[in-house]
């Protein structure tokens, strides 16, 4: 489907095809999707084909394989199960400073200037994030650690990056509501 995303002005536009495909060719006989890495994580179009199969009457299996996180978590030196969240560039959601953050699909300049914006209401200019790109991919896999202003100034930025963004205490996290709460608390504490 790589003419599909070359040729779709959108993400939306591109996954909206690819399912649309899948499910014509589907009564035709067996149909087999591949995707790089495990089909339910971070794979929009595997998510959309379950709901708009069971709509369909049309029977899929999903077979495992080694995801993004498989390959990253061996690269950074932290528990990723100790509740880091994972998110996609395009779909971040609600963002907690407080807690790790390992985010996908960062697959250009673009997207990586948004991200930025997205985390700098968050975090200061100054925090650290982890760049990964091509992991799983031993002659290119590279990790660097920069300040979070730097994000958006690399050119080697591409369908491969990830990101990951360490948590700050919630006494450091000045910007949240959550830590005026946080102070408040301890503060009215007995021993506050």
């Amino acid at each position: 489907f790589d003419h599909v995303y070359e040729e779709a002005s959108d993400f939306e536009a591109v996954y909206e095809s690819i399912v649309g495909n899948l499910l014509d060719r589907a009564p035709h006989g067996p149909v087999t999707y591949a995707v790089p890495g495990h089909p339910t994580i971070g794979e929009s179009t595997v998510s959309r084909l379950r709901v708009q199969a069971k709509a369909a009457g049309v029977s899929i299996e999903i077979l495992p394989g080694v995801s993004f996180v498989d390959v990253i978590a061996p690269l950074l030196d932290v528990d990723l199960g100790d509740g880091a969240r994972i998110a996609d560039a395009l779909a971040l959601g609600r963002i907690d400073p407080t807690v790790p953050l390992l985010v996908c699909q960062v697959h250009s300049r673009r997207v990586a200037a948004g991200l930025k914006l997205d985390l700098a209401r968050h975090y200061s200019d100054e925090h650290p994030v982890t760049v990964i790109r091509a992991a799983g991919v031993p002659s290119d896999a590279h990790v660097s650690t920069i300040p979070l202003w730097e994000l958006d100034r690399r050119d080697d930025v591409d369908h491969l990056t990830s990101v990951w963004v360490p948590a700050i205490p919630v006494l450091e996290a000045t910007r949240e509501v959550g830590s005026l709460l946080s102070v408040m608390a301890r503060l009215r504490a007995p021993d506050g």
